[in-house]
């Protein structure tokens, strides 16, 4: 194969990385800067090249120049396309800097340049074919894709009234008489109530259906009381189980699975209800099925059985994220009052202290000048360790950095948890999504509504502010939520099997409180007394942050900008460390008690996972979930960092995960006057119940025990059951309470 390369200056010291990519082929290269596209195929005609590889962004606009002139595009979103012109075919690639840079990019080039070297491995991409549905056609179209194999979905929509525009379907047929597929796309524009009937009933066809990300697409369908039937396949969520570190956009996705492909998301750029438009949609719903096929063809058996475990959770999710939660009105205005108030306060205060009237916190600018002033002229960040630093450097430094850390916490509180828009119909929605994470923990997200919050990631309250005081009960309902008891210590300790904390994490005393007595020494009934209540919660909150940094395999500097300077220097004087130690050489102590007390944990166990990852590019969990992996533990500290903090992260992922599923068919589904399914907090799960259900508490507590088969370093299976707390009757998030269970009928 003869290839000519198009690269730019900035690419020369990345050649070496790229050449053992290519061994085998003639390749010639250039980086020289292109004036004409003539004179690029000149250079390869010259070699004999009909194929050309490119990193060069000016090449790539001049290829897009007469078609999309309006915008410039960006080597990202091509990488991976195919560009055809005068005979020769153009394969856009990301700049040579991402072999080294990006874990992925040594994958990514390999498989790119496969479309020129093994071209007979890809996927076949058929023409496009569509058409616009106009009533009179309607009607056959319908007794068409009646016999459709699949049908792809994809809709477009507008801000306003949340409405659909059109709705775009791909039929897939195949014929095993001459073993041929056919596709043909169609648009529905949703102009009015005749042709909305009509996508009710294109999306009642038996076929299975096959979207990308449809969780937004039937956000919408549901909206509009068409929701469709059977649908079976999600390519985002197949190629999240497939390859959860790489991006999951279709136009990703169809670059990675598909040959002969070109980027085509700016011709959305046109107006409303155009042809251009509708061929958009067409080209999207003709996208997702023929990136579906070519899925199919080339996923291994372990990310089908990943599907098998994700796919599911979608149905779950949608009907929480469309529930959401009511916002009482009165806390939240109170709150926003209160810290709109807390704001103009501090900020007076310190504007007055400086002299300074106009200074703006949120500046990185100024405060990095205030630095100088307040002597830390070194520092110059305005980032959290950066503000640690200068806070602990004189009193008044302290007094300054508070009030400004104060004002930017409110104002983000503001910002994000106290906005306008937050609400639809006076409800607070908001995304669960199961493809949002490598581990599989669901993520969240603003609604698909264009409104809500992330509801996982909302402020913990605090002494002045409840935040949680804003979600309220619905009419004649409680709140309530089932919560994991330490779930991931419980991982990490049986999947390591370290038998020191597989003891302590199922004792019936305080966890932390025994970490503490552990770490530092200091007898257990000194920390926590017989009644359970702490005693020492400076030293019981120290040994959290001890666990929290070595489970997550920080560094020193790491657990220093993790604990904060003040917390590090009270460890230091809580446990009479000499005080010649730098705070690094305290948070090395810090750490060095964890491995003494257990010592599997990031020996061993650790050791192991870099050999899983290493030998076999994947971690497999007691559940079957299989991440692959790109990164190298070995050479980057990054890296091991997120791969030792997969399996129990994973693990109680998957727990809450089936949970979650079955919470939703044993007791939302059967209960749907009585029962709300709300969110998956964390390692909780949040519902509502009617008043006087008190027996639902209890059938959600039984539906989140499960016994998990767990082997360990050593080969020793032992069964992991965690321990679940549940809280109830609460009128707002903020007012739920432990449950007595000897007062729960059952």
């Amino acid at each position: 194969m003869k290839i000519h390369l198009q690269l730019t200056s900035a690419d020369r010291s990345f050649i070496p990385s790229l050449k053992p990519l290519l061994q085998g082929h003639n390749v010639g290269l250039n980086d020289a800067p292109i004036g004409t596209i003539t004179e690029v195929e000149m250079r390869a005609t010259a070699r004999g090249a009909k194929h050309i590889a490119t990193t060069n962004p000016t090449l790539l606009y001049k290829l897009l120049r007469a078609e999309y002139a309006r915008k410039k595009p960006s080597l990202d979103d091509y990488a991976g396309s195919i560009i055809e012109r005068n005979g020769y075919e153009y394969l856009i690639l990301n700049p040579l800097d991402h072999l080294v840079t990006t874990p992925t990019g040594n994958f990514l080039y390999k498989r790119y340049f496969s479309k020129f070297t093994d071209q007979q491995k890809w996927f076949p991409v058929p023409n496009f074919t569509w058409e616009i549905a106009t009533p009179a056609s309607l009607g056959s179209l319908y007794t068409k894709f009646s016999s459709a194999s699949f049908i792809a979905v994809d809709i477009e929509t507008i801000k306003e009234q949340l409405a659909i525009t059109c709705s775009g379907y791909c039929g897939v047929w195949f014929d095993s008489s001459n073993n041929t597929i056919k596709f043909h796309a169609i648009v529905i524009p949703c102009t009015d109530e005749f042709m909305l009937a009509w996508i009710g009933k294109f999306n009642q066809l038996p076929a299975p259906k096959i979207m990308q990300n449809g969780k937004y697409d039937n956000a919408y369908f549901l909206r509009w009381g068409i929701p469709p039937v059977n649908w079976t396949w999600d390519t985002l969520n197949l190629f999240h189980c497939w390859y959860s570190e790489l991006p999951k956009r279709l136009d990703f996705i169809a670059s990675f699975i598909l040959r002969k492909w070109e980027f085509w998301k700016d011709e959305a750029d046109v107006p409303i209800h155009s042809e251009q438009y509708y061929r958009y949609n067409a080209k999207d719903a003709f996208t997702t099925a023929i990136a579906f096929l070519g899925l199919m063809q080339e996923m291994p058996s372990w990310a089908r059985q990943n599907y098998q475990q994700e796919f599911p959770l979608v149905f779950p999710c949608l009907q929480a994220e469309l529930t959401g939660l009511k916002r009482n009105e009165s806390n939240f205005q109170k709150l926003k009052d209160q810290i709109e108030e807390a704001i103009a306060s501090e900020l007076q205060l310190l504007r007055s202290s400086l002299g300074e009237p106009n200074f703006n916190p949120n500046s990185p600018k100024q405060v990095v000048q205030l630095w100088k002033v307040l002597g830390s002229s070194d520092i110059s960040s305005s980032d959290t360790p950066a503000r640690d630093i200068v806070k602990n450097r004189h009193p008044i430094n302290r007094f300054v950095v508070d009030r400004i850390e104060n004002i930017r916490k409110n104002r983000k509180l503001l910002s994000s948890y106290l906005k306008d828009g937050l609400t639809l119909h006076g409800r607070i929605l908001y995304q669960l999504n199961p493809s949002g994470t490598d581990t599989g923990r669901l993520a969240s997200a603003e609604s698909h509504y264009w409104c809500g919050l992330q509801i996982q990631n909302i402020p913990r309250d605090r002494t002045d502010i409840v935040y949680k005081g804003i979600f309220a009960a619905d009419k004649e309902f409680y709140i309530g939520e089932g919560d994991y008891d330490q779930a991931e210590s419980r991982g990490t300790a049986y999947l390591s099997g370290d038998t020191s904390l597989i003891e302590t994490v199922n004792s019936d005393k305080d966890f932390h409180a025994l970490n503490a007595s552990s770490f530092f020494g200091i007898p257990y009934e000194k920390i926590v007394d017989a009644l359970g209540d702490v005693l020492d919660k400076t030293l019981r909150d120290l040994s959290k942050r001890v666990n929290h940094g070595a489970n997550y395999n920080m560094a020193e500097q790491v657990l220093l900008n993790t604990m904060g300077i003040e917390n590090v220097l009270r460890a230091r004087s809580m446990l009479r460390l000499p005080k010649n130690w730098t705070l690094l050489e305290v948070c090395r102590y810090l750490l060095a008690v964890f491995d003494k007390t257990y010592p599997i944990v990031r020996g061993p166990w650790y050791d192991k996972i870099k050999v899983d990852v290493i030998t076999t590019h994947m971690l497999v969990g007691p559940t079957g979930w299989t991440r692959y992996c790109f990164g190298n533990p070995v050479r980057n500290k990054r890296d091991m960092n997120r791969y030792a903090a997969h399996p129990p992260q994973s693990l109680n992922a998957m727990t809450l995960n089936q949970a979650w599923l079955k919470v939703f068919y044993e007791v939302a589904l059967p209960n749907p006057k009585d029962f709300k399914l709300c969110a998956q907090i964390h390692d909780s799960i949040l519902f509502q119940y009617r008043v006087g259900r008190d027996d639902l508490i209890r059938s959600v507590h039984q539906c989140m025990l499960f016994d998990t088969a767990v082997v360990d370093t050593f080969g020793t299976s032992r069964i992991l059951r965690v321990p679940v707390s549940m809280k109830a009757e609460g009128k707002t998030w903020a007012d739920v309470k432990k449950v007595d269970w000897l007062k729960i009928a059952a």
